[in-house]
């Protein structure tokens, strides 16, 4: 009898949270996108969020920060479905594991912005993770401050 591999895609969605600090001088927008996730496959999974700052009238400089969401460390980001993970992080560089967006604490990337910009936070979810189907997600607070 020929059996056949199954394929598990999982959709996770990441929900960015805006935390109002200097926020009230910045207007903003975020693209992110919604992954199907394959764990038989052997590439991570690739994607692109964009935050695009349209309008920058702060009096000084400030820095782009995000927070670890649903994790306890920046270097373990995971989403959730229930009890469930699944390991991904932001990434400076696309398909590069070298600099995690952060808050700036434990070497982690945060971006001085001085004016309208859009920023990529490229994200990577591993290979191969044992999980079952389901949809995870994250809930990721970015703000900017001094």
């Amino acid at each position: 009898m020929l059996m056949r591999n199954l394929v598990f895609l999982t959709v996770f969605t990441i929900l960015f949270l805006s935390v109002e600090m200097v926020n009230a001088c910045v207007d903003y927008y975020v693209q992110a996108p919604n992954f199907n996730y394959d764990p038989q496959s052997l590439s991570p999974t690739l994607g692109v969020t964009t935050i695009n700052i349209t309008k920058f009238t702060c009096p000084q400089p400030v820095y782009l920060r995000i927070n670890q969401g649903n994790s306890s460390s920046y270097q373990n980001r995971h989403m959730n479905s229930g009890s469930n993970r699944l390991k991904y992080n932001f990434y400076v560089q696309p398909n590069s594991a070298s600099s995690i967006w952060g808050d700036g604490s434990g070497g982690t990337y945060t971006q001085l912005i001085s004016g309208a910009t859009s920023i990529n936070l490229y994200t990577i979810i591993e290979a191969q993770q044992n999980i079952v189907p389901g949809a995870y997600t994250d809930a990721v607070n970015f703000y900017f401050a001094p």
